[in-house]
């Protein structure tokens, strides 16, 4: 395989395996969404508004999620290794 369609093919491998992983583990997530929502002390009406409100309460836990990441620095250290891109920054977020 010539040296420039190699990366490609690793990344196509590697969108194919995060596909079947979703798929995988589709009814696990599932279990313990449906876990959550039989005990979360509040339940919210699905709308718009409950809409913007998780949308805004996922925006500001991750936004300090990531400013600790940059004054804890073991945990920057582990997280970002670098900025190169290559095959493996495809899946750099990862979905909970």
């Amino acid at each position: 395989m010539p040296p420039r369609k190699r990366p490609t093919a690793t990344n196509i491998f590697i969108f194919a395996g995060v596909q079947v992983t979703k798929l995988l583990f589709l009814g696990w997530q599932l279990m313990v969404l449906g876990f959550a929502y039989r005990f979360a002390p509040v339940k919210w009406t699905p709308g718009p508004w409950s809409f913007i409100a998780a949308f805004l309460l996922v925006d500001f836990f991750y936004y300090w999620y990531h400013r600790t990441m940059h004054e804890f620095k073991p945990l920057w250290a582990r997280t970002y290794k670098g900025f190169a891109l290559n095959s493996l920054s495809t899946r750099r977020i990862s979905s909970l």
